[in-house]
């Protein structure tokens, strides 16, 4: 018999290490379209389950656990999302798991609960048949994982007071949610199933079992700044939105229809960073 278990909602606990203190491994993915993102995921401990390494990715995922191990079925916008169905016809498009070995890329034939991560190691994953042999992009540790990104967040409080934090993060992409956890900032929040909700930041807001209030009371209103520097309220929550260099969050307390003050991404950026690096993930 298969037991089916979905991830595509990812996030229960919050793990704030010591700054610096961290491990990393490399995650390199590129779907069937072709398109290509990385991320690079931070741990204390010295190894952890591959399982571990993408759950603290906060990609949207669904595995599927069957009695020769776990399979992923879905990940980043690619494969499938009923775990019933999964590991289909061997013939059929699947998740390819590769593990960076020196200059290339070692196809593992075996599922991703019996490969253990340490730091340093590089994974990829490739959507389509087994049979093609599309190898992931040439992506070392260096380039996910030896570079550090600078996003930000900008909460606007209900009596005006505007908070600005750049924050550092290692590799190319994190989520929304991590970013706004890793802002040292005090937030609550509740996981609803379909997505995380926002119920409070730095000391303004409501307690979790209350989220949101009342229907006509403020909430925390979630926006991406576009490149004119406007706040354009986000279609998605912050869980499922892809930070990359230089992108800020708006928050903003207020009713619904309120539109978020702007801001210039020279006066967010004009300081490299004002907050210290945290292992900080969700899982």
């Amino acid at each position: 018999m298969k037991r089916c278990t979905s991830f595509l909602f990812l996030f229960s606990t919050i793990v704030v290490g010591p700054a610096w203190a961290v491990n990393t491994a490399g995650l390199v993915i590129r779907n069937s379209t072709g398109e290509v993102i990385t991320r690079c995921v931070e741990f204390e401990e010295e190894s952890l389950p591959l399982t571990e390494i993408l759950q603290r990715s906060g990609f949207p995922k669904v595995l599927s656990e069957t009695e020769q191990g776990t399979f992923i079925c879905y990940l980043h916008n690619d494969g499938q999302t009923d775990p019933t169905q999964c590991p289909g016809d061997p013939d059929e498009p699947t998740w390819n798991l590769y593990r960076r070995i020196g200059d290339g890329w070692e196809l593992l034939h075996t599922p991703i609960s019996a490969v253990t991560a340490v730091h340093g190691d590089v994974f990829g994953f490739v959507y389509g048949p087994p049979s093609t042999g599309t190898l992931p992009p040439d992506r070392t540790f260096a380039d996910v994982c030896e570079i550090v990104s600078h996003a930000a967040v900008v909460i606007d409080h209900s009596d005006g007071r505007r908070v600005v934090r750049v924050v550092p993060f290692h590799g190319e992409t994190i989520t929304g949610i991590q970013l706004l956890f890793r802002s040292g900032l005090d937030v609550v929040w509740r996981d609803f199933g379909w997505g995380i909700a926002i119920c409070g930041i730095d000391g303004e807001g409501y307690p979790s079992d209350t989220c949101f209030g009342d229907w006509d009371d403020p909430f925390w209103n979630f926006s991406i700044l576009n490149s004119e520097g406007v706040f354009e309220s986000s279609m998605v929550g912050a869980a499922d939105t892809i930070v990359r260099e230089q992108d800020v969050h708006g928050y903003l307390f207020a009713v619904w229809g309120v539109s978020q003050p702007p801001i210039s991404r020279v006066e967010v950026f004009r300081q490299t960073s004002d907050v210290s690096f945290f292992n900080a993930y969700v899982r």
